[in-house]
């Protein structure tokens, strides 16, 4: 009954086991599973109207959703998936107070990684992503994000991202730290179920977040892929993901 035929499905059979059953004898209950398919929507043939399911209903579609359903095939989807990471950080650094050495730090370092996948069926040229994170989160002792927003009376620091790479041209040594020469910016595409990765830096003791006062915040975040819509969302911290790597040396 559908325009295009149906080229993927299952259809799974439950019959009678025994006396307690609710399936009559003879009889079979049969559960049909239809996934997503790159060819939607499809229309049915005999009335070429175009149904959607409400409840446990069949209805006829809106415009709008069959447009909606169109331009799921036509926009890369990016969806965001947060992760903290806590790992303990060995610097060297040159003291002049104490004359021609270094001097070996040990650093607890707190990140936030955040992964934007590619769950769409089209290459994702332009991906573009603004989070906003509550100001007092951050690195004291390094700015990233973009600028400040006030919220009510919470005040956020905006980080914009994009998928852009750039080469590294050369790599040097000064005062004990490497500094690296970057080429030109250009945009690495995300291919449907690739991921492209983000980091933003937290404060060292972000990293117990479970006993400090920043639990149960909320982050907030917008995502644009090509020219699909904007989609946006929050995750609260108790809801991220920790990944502790204190325990191993990590340099």
């Amino acid at each position: 009954m559908t325009e295009h035929k149906l080229q993927n499905y299952e259809v799974h059979a439950i019959e009678r086991k025994d006396a307690s059953s609710l399936i009559d004898e003879g009889k079979a209950v049969f559960v049909i599973g239809v996934p997503d398919s790159p060819n939607a929507p499809f229309q049915n043939a005999r009335d070429n109207k175009y149904y959607m399911r409400i409840g446990g209903n069949s209805e006829p579609a809106s415009h709008r959703i069959v447009m909606d359903i169109m331009g799921r095939s036509q926009h890369p989807r990016i969806e965001l998936q947060f992760a903290l990471v806590v790992r303990k950080e060995t610097n060297k650094e040159f003291d002049f107070d104490i004359g021609p050495r270094t001097v070996t730090k040990t650093l607890t370092v707190c990140e936030l990684i955040i992964n934007a996948t590619n769950v769409g069926r089209v290459l994702a040229q332009y991906v573009n992503a603004d989070i906003k994170v509550p100001i007092d989160m951050f690195a004291q002792d390094e700015v990233q994000y973009d600028r400040k927003i006030k919220q009510g009376d919470q005040m956020y620091g905006l980080c914009q991202f994009d998928n852009t790479k750039r080469d590294v041209l050369d790599v040097t040594m000064a005062l004990y730290k490497t500094v690296e020469k970057y080429g030109p910016s250009w945009f690495n595409p995300i291919l449907p179920g690739r991921t492209h990765q983000w980091t933003i830096q937290l404060r060292s003791d972000w990293g117990d977040f479970h006993q400090s006062p920043f639990f149960s915040r909320t982050i907030e975040w917008t995502t644009h892929a090509d020219n699909g819509a904007p989609v946006t969302g929050t995750v609260l911290t108790e809801e991220i993901r920790l990944i502790d790597r204190r325990k191993r040396s990590t340099n």
